[in-house]
C-alpha cells in the first residue's frame, strides 16, 4: 500500500521491486525477478536485525508500551529494511545474486575445483 508518493507501508514482495539503476544490471524480466527475491530476502534479514537493535523498553516510560507503538516501529522496521535492501544494504542480496546467476557449468566447475 502507498500513503502519498514517496511512503511505502508493509514489506510486499512490490515493495522489494528494485529501483531503476540495479534492474539495468538485470538483462532481462527472469534476472529482474531473481535480483527483487534476492533482495527481499536480505530485507527479511534485515528487518529482523533491526528490531532485534531496538531496545527493550519494559513500559513504564511516558507514553507506555502500546499495540499502536509496536505496530509503528514494525511498519518503520519494515520500510527501512526494503529501502536498505534495495540501495545495497550488507551486500547479501547481491552475493546471493551473483551465485544464483552464476552458469550452471561455471558453479559445478568451481565444486569440482575445490574437492580436487
Amino acid at each position: 500500500m502507498r500513503i502519498g508518493s514517496q511512503v511505502e507501508i508493509g514489506f510486499m514482495p512490490e515493495a522489494a521491486v528494485a529501483d531503476k539503476k540495479t534492474t539495468s544490471s538485470a538483462r532481462n524480466p527472469e534476472e529482474a525477478r531473481l535480483l527483487s527475491a534476492c533482495q527481499g530476502f536480505e530485507a527479511i534479514i534485515l528487518r529482523q536485525l533491526l528490531a532485534a537493535a531496538r531496545p527493550v523498553d519494559d513500559g513504564d516510560g511516558i507514553f507506555g508500551r502500546s499495540f499502536a507503538r509496536e505496530m509503528y516501529e514494525s511498519m518503520q522496521d519494515d520500510v527501512m529494511a526494503a529501502k536498505m535492501a534495495r540501495s545495497g544494504g550488507i551486500g547479501l542480496a547481491e552475493t546471493l545474486y551473483r551465485q544464483l546467476s552464476a552458469p550452471p557449468a561455471a558453479a559445478e566447475g568451481a565444486k569440482l575445483d575445490g574437492v580436487a
